[in-house]
């Protein structure tokens, strides 16, 4: 077991992790379906009902409460982690 979690460490799942939650679209208050990417220090989500995106920096906001999506500092970032969600969730088809 010793060497095992290097080796997560260096996976990609470990680098870029996809999520889909299919929910929505269900009546009696189902929650909404999201999809994400999650990476060391960034979070990035995307509401398809409401064609909404939220970027989080988890290193300074663990608790994703300062979404930076809308933050023109945060441009490059959303913009690659947008470009890499497209990737994977393509890959994962």
């Amino acid at each position: 077991m010793g060497g095992e979690g290097k080796k997560l460490a260096n996976s990609p799942l470990a680098v870029n992790n996809l999520w889909v939650a299919p929910f929505g679209s269900a009546p009696f208050g189902s929650p909404p379906a999201s999809e994400a990417l999650v990476r060391k220090d960034w979070k990035y989500f995307y509401w398809p009902e409401f064609e909404r995106e939220q970027l989080f920096d988890l290193k300074s906001d663990p608790i994703e409460e300062n979404d930076l999506s809308s933050d023109p500092a945060f441009t490059s970032q959303l913009e690659g982690m947008r470009k890499r969600f497209a990737e994977l969730k393509s890959a994962a088809k």
